[in-house]
């Protein structure tokens, strides 16, 4: 595969980004309806134990895309043209400016799979719970780094003990050779 059309191949962040913003797009819709927002008497307060919104989903969505792209203005003028702003068209910024939104959806997938591994899971788990979630899954993945660089480290020293038994042949061959020619002469 050529190397230009090699860099457009989406990965797992620009997947993730897709995902996420196309439920951030749908969210977004459901806000701007009249009505869809419903009180009541019995209204609790806001505590970690209670579940997100989709007004929890869209900042966190908001924050974290911002917060990724805080060192690249064009990049985060962009993604608020087109998603918090909507002046620009999506299609319209894909097409013209394809290498920007594949950078954009780069940066901001990898945070925001950070942030919101699961749009179902975000609204199923309270806070607390995704957070204990987001400490396991970081301790899983630090236990995996650790047994991966012990099988490497393994594995590293079989085979420099091949190359030494392999070193040492080749010595006694060696060695085997010159004193048969020393006999020999």
């Amino acid at each position: 595969m050529s190397e230009p059309a090699q860099k457009n191949l989406p990965t797992i962040a620009s997947n993730h980004f897709e995902m996420v913003m196309a439920h951030y797009e749908h969210c977004a819709g459901l806000i701007k309806r009249v009505g869809t927002t419903q009180y009541t008497e019995h209204a609790s307060a806001v505590r970690a134990h209670v579940l997100p919104t989709i007004s929890d989903f869209i900042a966190d969505t908001e924050l974290a895309c911002a917060r990724a792209l805080a060192g690249h203005p064009r990049l985060l003028a962009l993604w608020r043209g087109v998603f918090v702003e909507e002046r620009f068209s999506e299609a319209k910024v894909r097409a013209t400016l394809p290498q920007e939104w594949l950078t954009i959806a780069e940066i901001c997938g990898g945070t925001l799979w950070k942030k919101i591994p699961n749009v179902q899971d975000y609204f199923r788990l309270t806070s607390d719970q995704q957070a204990a979630r987001h400490r396991e899954r970081m301790e899983a993945l630090e236990l995996s780094r650790k047994r991966g660089r012990k099988a490497e480290k393994l594995a590293q020293e079989q085979r420099n003990k091949r190359r030494r038994e392999r070193y040492a042949e080749l010595k006694k061959e060696q060695t085997e050779v010159c004193t048969e020619r020393k006999e020999a002469a």
